[in-house]
Formats: structure tokens, sequence, C-alpha cells
């Protein structure tokens, strides 16, 4: 499958990421912020949120701590719920529809390295939105990487490494993470956290 890379290419020299460091600041104050709240300030939390993120819906919600890039580039639809430990590298965008359900210790990737070869004299990165659709539900410890597209109601098993679209729907798991036959009942929960 072809990807294609936002417009927005950057090297990682110091005058480039100069450009970046009122953003990363903003972004490092807020988390700090965010991840040193106490259990019970939902409205300190989720004030936080709302002024972090690029947007959050009613009732998105984040358990800390959690950690971005910069956070306006982070769109959580209503009822989506982020478990503990979760890092979002949000260079290239990731949206996350309602409903969406993501398990502790979550990796989300929106921006890889050129490889050696392609990239000339300076490192380059390039950026790739990441999706992941309405009702989705990414178990524990899974890693998301650039320009994924993972469809509403899908299921991701705990542990994988997902490097190709899900599909709307369908059940993937492992290393590397691939669709698995749907099944029914309890027998399609134990397979999925295998």
């Amino acid at each position: 499958m072809k990807r294609t890379p936002l417009n927005k290419r950057w090297s990682s020299t110091a005058r480039t990421l100069a450009g970046f460091s009122d953003e990363r600041d903003r972004t490092l104050r807020l988390l700090q912020q965010y991840n040193r709240t106490s259990g019970t300030a939902w409205t300190e939390r989720f004030s936080l949120l709302r002024e972090l993120l690029g947007g959050a819906g009613s009732g998105a919600w984040i358990e800390p701590p959690f950690y971005c890039d910069f956070g306006d580039r982070i769109v959580l639809g209503a009822g989506a719920f982020l478990e503990a430990d979760c890092v979002i590298r949000d260079e290239g965008g990731v949206v996350l529809g309602e409903d969406v359900y993501v398990g502790s210790g979550v990796h989300i990737y929106s921006a890889c390295h050129v490889v050696a070869a392609l990239r000339g004299p300076a490192p380059r990165r390039l950026t790739f939105p990441v999706r992941i659709g309405r009702g989705a539900w990414i178990g524990e410890g899974t890693v998301i990487l650039p320009g994924v597209t993972i469809g509403d109601e899908a299921v991701v098993g705990a542990g994988s490494v997902v490097f190709d679209d899900v599909p709307a729907g369908a059940v993937a798991n492992g290393h590397p993470c691939r669709t698995a036959p749907l099944l029914a009942g309890p027998v399609a929960l134990r397979s999925v956290a295998a």
C-alpha cells in the first residue's frame, strides 16, 4: 500500500528544531501539569486535556502518565479512552474516533526516519497520519506505526505491532499484526489476548 506523507518534512538539525521550541515548551509544560494532577482532579485534568490536544470530544479521557510530542495534532472523539502510560508521537497527526479504547502502554507513531541511502546529507523524518476508527479496541502494549488506519469496530490484540491498515470490524493481532478469522464469544476474546 502506498502512503502519501504530509507536506511537512524536516531535518533534525538544531537550526530546524529551533522552530519547534516554543511549541515543545508549551507541550512539556502542559504534560507535566497533567501528569502531576491527583486522581480526583477531574475538572483540572479535562481542562488541561482541552488545552493540550487539537480536539477532545465529550467524555474523552487519558489516564496519566501520558506523553506526546506536540498534542495539538491529536484529536480524540467523544468517549475515547486511553489507559495509563500511552505515548503518541503526533508530528503527522493522530485521530481517534468516538468510543475508542486504547490499553495501557500503547505507542502510536506518526513519523519515521528516511532510510539512510535515500536521505542525503541531513537526517530527515517523514510524517504520516494515524487514524483509529469509531469503537475500535487497541490491546495493551500495542505499537502502531506511521500511516496506519484502523477501521471502525476493529480489535487489535495486546502486544501487536501494526504496520498496515486493519479493516473495519476485523480482529487482528501479532508481530507482525495480521487479520485473524472472525470468531464469536469467549474464544474470540482469548485469541485476541494471545
